[in-house]
């Protein structure tokens, strides 16, 4: 990506320990599986997308545009080569994050599911602790 520089005025906020991706990514990094990395990083791309497209529509200076154009092109790129088939996922938690948990319709299908969700939740657990067994079966013992 062809690196562009964006004037931010020295303002203390930005140096308020309180990052709002960079903390999220390194707890992830530590801490998710792979999937659920690039599920998170299709979402940051896409805020930075909302960011830079809002950025582009405020600011009268042309070369501005051009630039943030450029970058917003390069992370798109960069989106669908690596990241296209968590699109759907993504949708699909949006759309569960989006339910109105008090409407009585949204509690009667959640009740008539719990338990085929119950028993797919059962099993993703019981393949992840076959999984860190397996891995603890590999390791050499000292």
């Amino acid at each position: 990506m062809q690196r562009c520089r964006f004037k931010t005025s020295e303002d203390e906020r930005l140096y308020d320990g309180h990052p709002i991706f960079r903390k999220k990514l390194e707890y992830l990094t530590k801490n998710a599986e792979r999937g659920e990395q690039k599920l998170l990083m299709t979402i940051i791309l896409d805020a930075y997308n909302r960011i830079f497209t809002r950025m582009q529509n405020e600011t009268q200076d042309e070369s501005v545009r051009r630039d943030l154009k450029n970058v917003m092109e390069n992370l798109n790129k960069l989106k669908e080569h690596y990241f296209s088939n968590k699109n759907d996922l993504k949708k699909y938690a949006s759309e569960v994050l989006a339910l109105k948990e008090s409407d009585p319709l949204v509690q009667r299908k959640a009740l008539f599911e719990l338990e085929t969700v119950y028993s797919a939740a059962a099993k993703l657990i019981q393949n992840q602790r076959r999984r860190r067994q397996a891995k603890r079966a590999q390791r050499p013992r000292s």
